[in-house]
């Protein structure tokens, strides 16, 4: 990119994760008019760490505000140009940032982008996904039917693994995930901060949904890339986590699909399968062969 480039505000939510954050912190390429804003959710660890990097906006939570709440606190400290959500449990590349700043910069119609997040092993990871539909309720990516029927057509489509992995050009998609998030500030006047009833998942769902039904597209950049540490908490904790999936699945289908009485129940029962099988899943060790990053959480 010739000239300065647009200036970019990166937002952090911390929860036990200081160590991480700081490799991620030390991965940012700053330019003029770039800020840093931490937002520590009432981490039990020590953090004091993270008052030795000067020019670092930081917040600490007496309490857990949960991730929409916390990035809400950082949107309105926030005066760049671009935002970035970014989770502490990534590393971006050199070039990460300006091949984001030069897509949007050319698409005018992009509201949002996310770069191709890649495992540990530089696999790629899923980056981007369609939005929770009462056929995709079976299929997610732990779910024991995907994982007894790898290739069935749902889970692809739900995943976008029906797409060439080898091209890496932009890809419009109906939502991108939290762990990286890049868009215009100018949309919040549009379409509004996270919505803080999603308390751990699903506010990337509902903020991509919201920005395209204000007439903006959402991207994945598959040429922009990003070290992403997935997988870092317990396995003990991955139930709780899939249990506050769903809950967030729930929330999003009755907010914006509104289902008749008999989806509502088709809807629960689904849910309630998916999670059995997630528990069938981990009675019999099915996870056992696989790399901790590859956990889903």
């Amino acid at each position: 990119m010739v000239g300065k480039r647009p200036s970019v505000s990166f937002i952090y939510v911390n929860y036990n994760s200081t160590q991480l954050l700081l490799c991620s912190l030390r991965s940012l390429r700053l330019e003029e008019g770039d800020e840093i804003i931490v937002i520590d959710n009432a981490s039990r660890e020590d953090t004091s760490i993270l008052d030795r990097f000067e020019g670092i906006k930081l917040i600490r939570n007496r309490r857990n505000r949960g991730f929409a709440g916390a990035v809400n606190q950082g949107l309105m400290l926030a005066k760049g140009d671009y935002i970035a959500l970014v989770n502490p449990d990534t590393v971006l590349f050199l070039d990460t940032v300006e091949k984001l700043v030069e897509f949007m910069e050319k698409n005018p119609e992009a509201g949002a982008v996310s770069p191709q997040l890649l495992y540990p092993d530089f696999s790629p990871q899923d980056s981007a996904r369609r939005f929770p539909r009462l056929k995709y309720l079976l299929f997610g990516r732990r779910s024991l039917l995907t994982k007894l029927f790898p290739r069935n057509p749902l889970s692809s489509e739900f995943l976008y693994k029906d797409i060439a992995i080898e091209d890496e050009s932009p890809l419009e998609v109906e939502s991108i995930l939290g762990t990286f998030m890049f868009f215009r500030r100018d949309i919040l006047e549009s379409v509004g901060m996270l919505d803080e009833g999603f308390f751990f998942f699903g506010e990337d769902l509902d903020f991509c949904r919201r920005i395209r039904d204000a007439g903006w597209k959402v991207y994945l950049h598959r040429g922009a890339k990003v070290l992403h540490y997935h997988g870092m908490s317990r396995k003990k904790l991955r139930f709780r986590t899939e249990w506050e999936k769903a809950r967030s699945a729930r929330r999003f289908i009755l907010k914006h699909q509104r289902p008749s009485l008999p989806g509502r129940i088709v809807l629960d029962l689904g849910l309630a399968f998916y999670l059995l099988s997630l528990a069938l899943k981990d009675f019999l060790g099915l996870f056992s062969s696989e790399p901790y990053w590859k956990w889903e959480v």
